[in-house]
C-alpha cells in the first residue's frame, strides 16, 4: 500500500521528545488507523485489514482501546499510535511524532478535557492504593503496636480480619503521608484535591499537613475494588471520632456503599444482605461469618446506593444501631428501599447496642438469631417503632397512635397485608373496619 508522507514543518526534535508522550495520550488508537483504513467492529473491538503484510482482504489488525495499541494476528506487526504511522509512512520515530502533532492536533484539542481527567482519576485511585499500602504496613509494623492492641484486644479483630480489609493506621504526625507521597511525585496541590492533603492559610503563610492522623484507616472501595477514600476513627477521645475522605473525582459517599465489591461475589451463597451504619458493624459481622454486611458510612440510605443494593438481587435486613439516632436512620432507609421495590426487614438489637457490640457482648450465634428468627417486617416495625398498640391513657395519645396507624395502613400496597392491619387498627381504636377507614379518608 503506497502513502506518502506530507512535507513536516520544521520542528525541533526535542519537542517530539519532551511533548510527544503527552500529545500521545490525547490521541485515540481507533482515530489514528481509522484515518488510513475503514474499521469494523467485531465483539467490541474495532479490526482493520493489515496493510503490513500481503493483502489478503480479512481484518486481522486489532485495536485496543484500553491499551492504546494494534496487533496483527497474522504477520505480527505491533506497536502505539506513532509506531503504526512511522510503519506505515516510512518514516523515523520524530518524524512520526511530529507528524501526529499536525495531524491530529483538533482531535487532541477536543479530547485533552476528557484525557486530563482520567489522568487525573488514574493518579489520585493510584495515590489511594499507596496509603492503603503505607498505613497498613504501619498498623502491623513495630510502630502500630497501640493502634493493633486496640484493635485485636480491645475490638477483638483478628489478623486475618485486619488483612482482609487492609486496615491500617495513619499516625499521629502533621506530614507522614505528605512526605511519601511528594517523595513519589505528587504535587501538593494535587494531593489536596484529592482529599488526603489538608491546606490552611495562617498570618500569610500557606502550610500543607495530613488529613487523616491518629486514626484507624478503613480503605472505602467502588464497585471494582480499588480504594477511592478512606474512613478514619479515632482511638482515644478526640473529636471528630470518625472523619471520611472529602467528595473527590473519584468518591461520591452518596454513590459507594462499604464492602460492595466483596457482597457482589459472595451473594450466590447468602439469603439475605444486611446493612449496618459503620466499618466496625460490617467488619465484625464478616468475621463472625455473616459476609453479605453494607454500610452507608453515616449518611442515610440514598436512592442511588439502594439501586445498588437491588442489582444484588437478595433480601435485605435493615440492622442499625439501636439508639433513637439510629432508629431514626432505620425509618428512612426503609423508605428509600421500598422506593425501589427492595423486600426489606428490620432487625431492632436490645439495649441501644449497635451490631459490633451486640457480637462481641452476646455472640455470633445470638446475632444470628436477631437476623433469621426475630427480625420484624417493615409494617410490625412501624407498630412497633411508633407503639401504635399500647394501652391507650390519654386523648393525646389516642390522636397520635391513631394518626400514626393511618399513616402505615395507607402506605401499604398488598391488599392481604392491608385488610390484616386494617382489621387490627380497628379493633385496637375500637372501631369497625368501616369507621376506621372513613378516618383513612380524612387523613
Amino acid at each position: 500500500m503506497n502513502m506518502t508522507a506530507p512535507v513536516l514543518d520544521n520542528v525541533d526534535k526535542w519537542i517530539a521528545y519532551e511533548v510527544g508522550p503527552k500529545f500521545k495520550e490525547l490521541i485515540d488508537i481507533h482515530d489514528v488507523v481509522g484515518r488510513f483504513l475503514p474499521l469494523r467492529k467485531e465483539n467490541n473491538r474495532y479490526r482493520a485489514v493489515c496493510p503490513f503484510h500481503d493483502y489478503d482482504g480479512v481484518f486481522n489488525l486489532i485495536l485496543s482501546r484500553k491499551e492504546q495499541r494494534y496487533g496483527c494476528v497474522v504477520c505480527g506487526a505491533q506497536g502505539d499510535s506513532y509506531d503504526f504511522i512511522g510503519r506505515l509512512l516510512s518514516l523515523e520515530v520524530d518524524d512520526a511524532v511530529r507528524y501526529a502533532m499536525k495531524e491530529f492536533k483538533t482531535i487532541a484539542l477536543s479530547n485533552k478535557p476528557k484525557k486530563v481527567e482520567e489522568n487525573q482519576k488514574k493518579r489520585a485511585l493510584t495515590v489511594h492504593s499507596l496509603l492503603t499500602e503505607l498505613y497498613h504496613s504501619y498498623l502491623c509494623g513495630k510502630e502500630g503496636v497501640e493502634a493493633l492492641h486496640y484493635l485485636t484486644q480491645e475490638r477483638g479483630i483478628t489478623m486475618e480480619t485486619i488483612n482482609t480489609f487492609k486496615i491500617g493506621y495513619a499516625p499521629e504526625r502533621w506530614d507522614y503521608a505528605l512526605r511519601f507521597l511528594t517523595m513519589q511525585g505528587y504535587s501538593k496541590e494535587e494531593l489536596e484535591e484529592m482529599g488526603v492533603i489538608t491546606r490552611k492559610e495562617k498570618e500569610g503563610r500557606v502550610f500543607h499537613y495530613d488529613t487523616f492522623r491518629g486514626r484507624i484507616m478503613f480503605p472505602i472501595h467502588n464497585a471494582e475494588g480499588k480504594t477511592v477514600a478512606f474512613g478514619g476513627r479515632r482511638i482515644d477521645d478526640q473529636k471528630p471520632k470518625y472523619l471520611n475522605s472529602k467528595e473527590t473525582a473519584i468518591f461520591s459517599k452518596r454513590d459507594l456503599l462499604f464492602n460492595y465489591h466483596r457482597v457482589q461475589t459472595t451473594t450466590n451463597k447468602e439469603t439475605y444482605t444486611v446493612l449496618y451504619e459503620g466499618y466496625m458493624d460490617v467488619v465484625m459481622a464478616w468475621q463472625s461469618g455473616f459476609k453479605t454486611g453494607l454500610a452507608s458510612m453515616g449518611t442515610a440510605i440514598t436512592p442511588s446506593q439502594a439501586a445498588m443494593i437491588k442489582q444484588l438481587g437478595l433480601p435485605v435486613i435493615s440492622c442499625y444501631d439501636g439508639d433513637e439516632a439510629g432508629q431514626r436512620a432505620t425509618h428512612k432507609a426503609l423508605d428509600v428501599l421500598q422506593e425501589q421495590q427492595i423486600e426489606v426487614s428490620v432487625a431492632m438489637l436490645p439495649e441501644n447496642l449497635d451490631p459490633d457490640e451486640y457480637i462481641r457482648r452476646y455472640s455470633a450465634l445470638s446475632f444470628e438469631q436477631q437476623l433469621s428468627e426475630l427480625r420484624l417486617p417493615v409494617v410490625d416495625y412501624h407498630v412497633h417503632r411508633l407503639g401504635i398498640l399500647q394501652p391507650i391513657t390519654h386523648p393525646l395519645a389516642f390522636k397520635a397512635q391513631l394518626d400514626g396507624a393511618i399513616h402505615i395502613y395507607v402506605s401499604i400496597e398488598n391488599e392481604a397485608l392491608k385488610k390484616q392491619y386494617g382489621a387490627l387498627f380497628a379493633a385496637h381504636f375500637n372501631m369497625t373496619i368501616q369507621e376506621f377507614e372513613k378516618q383513612c379518608l380524612l387523613y
